[in-house]
């Protein structure tokens, strides 16, 4: 798998929510992101973007960030470009879907700049540079704040973003499909 061309980093000084992707269902976890940042020391707005509407998920999820006093911001069906902004802009991407085969928000994340804390299971794992550009943590609340306040330092901050652009950077669909070439040559026995 890879990213395209336009997934670049963008002003690291303007980033400040945490980002959740995916579809509107409960078994992606946006309910974990929200409890999270609810348990942050900084307690970050969250954003989730999601390619459709689910009114009763949106429901059950606004009231959660209300009993929590999170602010949530829910948008659906956005424009690529506007999804590039929400990663460029994000403090952290946080995936903690069930199982998830492979990751692809938090690839398109990392080519951006944004660290990724993702779910320690499935194939979610397998898309970072574990404790460089990102941490593969339990489907836990408590988990995922504890890195989002290790990201709240600075120094760390610019680490692992840094190491998210280098790693994100390698994820490219060029790569990927030249990687699948030479896989496909060897299993039919040509140089």
């Amino acid at each position: 798998m890879g990213v395209g061309e336009a997934f670049t980093p963008g002003d690291a000084s303007a980033r400040g929510h945490v980002l959740s992707v995916g579809t509107l269902i409960p078994s992606k976890g946006h309910d974990i992101v929200i409890r999270a940042a609810a348990r942050a020391a900084a307690r970050p707005p969250v954003v989730v973007v999601a390619p459709r509407a689910d009114d009763a998920e949106r429901s059950r999820l606004a009231s959660l960030a209300g009993e929590l006093g999170v602010r949530l911001d829910i948008r659906v069906a956005i424009t690529d470009d506007a999804l590039l902004d929400f990663y460029r802009g994000a403090f952290a991407t946080v995936q903690m879907a069930v199982a998830e085969p492979l990751g692809l928000a938090s690839m398109e994340a990392q080519a951006c700049g944004s660290p990724v804390v993702v779910a320690a299971e499935g194939g979610l794992p397998e898309t970072i540079d574990p404790g460089a550009s990102g941490w593969a943590v339990p489907r836990d609340p408590v988990a995922v704040a504890e890195r989002l306040d290790a990201l709240a330092e600075p120094a760390v901050r610019d680490r692992v973003s840094s190491a998210a652009a280098a790693w994100g950077a390698g994820l490219r669909w060029e790569r990927s499909a030249a990687a699948l070439r030479d896989v496909l040559r060897e299993a039919a026995g040509r140089p």
